[in-house]
């Protein structure tokens, strides 16, 4: 199976720290993290960083840049020493969401997981 799973949902940007959770269905690595703004610009310096949750082990951040539109995407940096940590069956990833400004945000963001559990 070299096809990837991909989990895709709506975060919620907000003042403060906003979380998402997610569990893996499979012993893999984080291929891919891909945003995209489903709302004007909101602020700069936006960010969400993707950690395994119980241990916190950091796997990257995807960072908004300034001036954004609806359908621009987030610059996704795989942490360079543990962003292929390998997450087992029933891990969870844990998303989350920094936001400069006070006015909500919608970020369409798509994780995408390698099931060989590839390590770059």
């Amino acid at each position: 199976m070299d096809q990837d799973t991909r989990f895709q949902f709506i975060h919620t940007l907000t003042s403060g720290a906003s979380v998402s959770y997610l569990t893996v269905p499979y012993r893999c690595t984080l291929r891919d993290v891909i945003t995209t703004l489903q709302v004007t610009d909101p602020g700069d310096a936006d960010t969400l960083t993707v950690t395994e949750n119980s241990a916190g082990t950091a796997l990257g951040v995807a960072t908004f840049g300034s001036g954004l539109s609806s359908g621009d995407s987030a610059t996704w940096v795989a942490n360079t020493t543990t962003g292929d940590h390998v997450l087992e069956a029933g891990e969870v990833i844990k998303v989350t969401g920094s936001i400069a400004a006070n006015q909500p945000a919608d970020v369409l963001v798509n994780i995408e997981l390698d099931p060989y559990a590839r390590k770059a």
